[in-house]
């Protein structure tokens, strides 16, 4: 039996990561929170699911990461990240899905580097 463990080291302390999850699946968004967790991170996240939410969320406070669902009913990813261009934001945004295809994929990384 290995004495090697993947948990966190409560002696070194846990990274604090301010979250905003761009999800409106609160399992999912529970789901992404729980991995952040189990990966030895302190976070405090906040959740929103639509474009004025978000601008919410973006004048509130400073994100350290961004995590956006591909398409969600009335918003998405894409839409999420023109939030953030067009606010000049440098922070780091990565798109979650259940299922996204190659094609749809390369298309998002187009428009991040446009």
């Amino acid at each position: 039996m290995s004495t090697h463990s993947k948990a966190p080291n409560p002696a070194r302390g846990r990274r604090p990561l301010n979250v905003l999850l761009v999800e409106d699946s609160e399992p999912d968004a529970l789901l992404m929170v729980r991995t952040l967790d189990r990966g030895g991170f302190d976070v405090h996240e906040r959740r929103v699911h639509s474009a004025q939410q978000m601008i919410s969320a973006l004048e509130s406070r400073k994100w350290d990461l961004i995590l956006a669902d591909h398409a969600m009913p009335g918003f998405s990813a894409p839409e999420a990240l023109e939030l953030i261009k067009s606010r000049d934001l440098d922070v780091p945004f990565i798109i979650v899905s259940g299922y996204i295809d190659e094609e749809t994929a390369v298309e998002a990384m187009a428009h991040r580097s446009a």
